[in-house]
């Protein structure tokens, strides 16, 4: 058994996830912002 690779693995992906979580919890943050100043800006990006 490699042990250290699993390891690394799973570092790897952890910090994958929690940058993914923290890049959604920001996209959430500014979408909310920009739905409050201009509701019109979101509308563009459902088509998407």
């Amino acid at each position: 058994m490699r042990l250290p690779i699993a390891l690394e693995r799973t570092k790897a992906v952890a910090r994958t996830a929690s940058r993914k979580a923290s890049n959604s919890i920001q996209e959430l943050s500014e979408e909310r912002q920009n739905n409050v100043a201009k509701p019109t800006l979101r509308s563009p990006n459902l088509l998407f």
